[in-house]
């Protein structure tokens, strides 16, 4: 994928998710073997409780969506 500003935050051009199921915030970067990404945990955050804490499992979910990117990217 080309011409791409960095970060990326329009996520929906690497993901098959739509909002509000897109849980990260950017895709700092990535290259032939890796992926980073950022998620912005906010008190309104989908997952969030009262206090503004997501569960860990959700982490999972991250993870799986970086590497969605990711494959996003190199597709």
């Amino acid at each position: 994928m080309k011409n791409i500003s960095w970060p990326l935050r329009d996520l929906s051009l690497v993901l098959p998710h739509r909002p509000p199921m897109i849980l990260l915030d950017e895709l700092i970067a990535y290259d032939e073997n890796s992926a980073t990404a950022k998620v912005e945990i906010k008190a309104d955050s989908l997952f969030a409780d009262q206090q503004g804490h997501v569960p860990a499992w959700i982490a999972l979910e991250f993870m799986a969506q970086t590497v969605a990117a990711y494959a996003g990217m190199t597709a």
